[in-house]
């Protein structure tokens, strides 16, 4: 087997159980790099994007520990046969994917302070909203202060960044924010 800078390559095995086992390990083997990577940075926030970048690594290394757990199959209880949790190892995967998303918009040190500060602003509304909407389908008490002078405060604070207020260009068809 050969790892390379671009993808995982290796020699097709004789059977899906082997290969199973094959990406398992190889899947376990960046769980653990990234792992220790956050282990060694996170205690290195030089300002807020890294805080945040730092703290959704550290989100996808324990969601990735979590899938690795659920690669051993749990055994039925007939015979020899075990159960695989298929469903949650898609769940946990399409969290896995969303945190390395969102680590990415966050994270990249290439876009300008008012940009950056128009995403954060972006995830702040967006994270509140579904928080209000998940707390009222689940009947919690209402909060203390007005969800609506937050949503409004939030809302104000995305409309007032100047990036979001530049208009740019998307496919040739200039847009207004």
């Amino acid at each position: 087997m050969k790892i390379d800078r671009q993808c995982v390559v290796s020699e097709p095995k004789s059977t899906a159980s082997e290969y199973f086992s094959e990406q398992c390990a190889l899947f376990s083997e960046l769980a653990d790099r990234a792992t220790l990577i956050s282990y060694k940075i996170g205690r290195r926030m030089a300002n807020q994007r890294a805080v945040m970048a730092s703290w959704i690594f550290m989100r996808t290394c324990i969601t990735a520990k979590s899938i690795e757990l659920l690669f051993k199959p749990i055994p039925s209880g007939y015979g020899n046969a075990s159960y695989l949790d298929h469903a949650s190892i898609a769940a946990l995967c399409r969290c896995l994917i969303e945190s390395v998303t969102v680590l990415l918009y966050l994270g990249d040190d290439t876009v300008s302070e008012d940009e950056w500060e128009c995403r954060r602003c972006l995830i702040d509304l967006h994270d509140f909203r579904s928080r209000e909407e998940f707390l009222s389908l689940i009947g919690a008490p209402a909060p203390k202060e007005n969800p609506a002078d937050t949503h409004k405060m939030l809302q104000d604070r995305l409309e007032n960044n100047p990036f979001f207020k530049t208009p740019r260009l998307v496919g040739g068809i200039q847009q207004s924010s």
